[in-house]
């Protein structure tokens, strides 16, 4: 799967669930979790992080929640 349908899958099972699991990621796409990992984010769309095994969508801060 080329890294740019693998981007797309993520931010659908980002939309769906707001968390995924990197190994379910592996089983899903066939590939290793260093690869979801080194995954470059692409411009104009909203930015994934990973964290402990996991990943989520970066919310940014609202300015007016201070």
């Amino acid at each position: 799967m080329p890294a740019n349908q693998r981007y797309t899958t993520i931010l659908e099972l980002l939309d769906k669930d707001r968390i995924v699991h990197t190994a379910e990621l592996v089983k899903l796409m066939g590939v290793s979790s260093e690869t979801i990992r080194r995954d470059p984010e692409y411009p104009d769309s909203p930015p994934v992080q990973g964290t402990r095994g996991t990943l989520s969508l970066r919310i940014p801060e609202r300015l007016d929640a201070g």
